[in-house]
């Protein structure tokens, strides 16, 4: 600590915490430059100590997160989801409301052992695919993507961040670590409520977007010219 803020250390806090988000919401400078430019101003104001700082980078928490990116790329390199894709395409023919509620359900599997990010980024070009067999908009399918995934997260420990960041601070308090699968049945019932909430909504609240490939100057065989000049220098 440099800098001695004395009764206005809370004011100090608040205001370093707006400016950070705002920063944040600016968009004008990378993200982790203003985290670190916080943490910064943070240690010399003396709004945190050395040791709470040293404390934080020691938590096995960013490491695990970092394990799981690790694991999400190698998914997606190995062709693993290809292989899942092509069962999901075949059994549109036959069944495909069967179809969908599987692909739902695997996604939600797939994100209490995934980082959620990387397993939508995945599965989105499934989506489409499985929208084009369906001759439908993916529209009606990306948000409940993304929030089953969210909620398939909070199945297990490594599911999502948060539950590491939570167990990190229980074990700094003294509280006994919290197991793999131990929120598993509060997660199950999260993801089955929220997954048959999404089924009966999506349909009345979920516009149905027309992708621009699928616009009827397309279909009629038009083309379009563009051209761009790029100035020398």
């Amino acid at each position: 600590m440099f800098l001695d803020l004395g009764p206005y250390e809370p004011f100090g806090a608040l205001v370093l915490v707006c400016g950070v988000f705002a920063l944040f919401l600016i968009e004008k400078i990378a993200a982790e430059v203003v985290a670190l430019c916080g943490v910064a101003l943070a240690l010399l104001f003396g709004l945190i100590q050395t040791d709470e700082l040293l404390s934080a980078l020691s938590n096995p928490a960013p490491a695990t997160i970092g394990a799981m990116f690790i694991l999400s790329a190698a998914l997606v390199r190995t062709g693993v989801l290809d292989a899942v894709t092509g069962v999901l395409y075949r059994g549109m023919t036959r069944r495909p409301r069967t179809t969908i509620t599987v692909f739902f359900a695997l996604a939600a599997l797939a994100s209490a052992f995934m980082n959620n990010t990387p397993v939508v980024m995945m599965l989105i070009p499934v989506i489409f695919g499985l929208a084009r067999d369906l001759e439908t908009s993916a529209s009606r399918f990306l948000i409940p993507l993304s929030f089953i995934v969210i909620m398939g997260g909070a199945c297990s420990l490594i599911g999502t961040s948060t539950n590491l960041l939570v167990d990190g601070v229980s074990q700094q308090l003294g509280l006994a670590p919290f197991g793999l699968l131990e929120i598993a049945p509060l997660g199950l019932c999260l993801t089955v409520i929220g997954g048959l909430f999404l089924a009966l909504a999506t349909p009345r609240f979920l516009p149905d977007r027309v992708a621009l490939s699928d616009t009827r100057a397309l279909r009629a065989g038009r083309s379009w010219q563009v051209v761009l000049f790029v100035p020398h220098g």
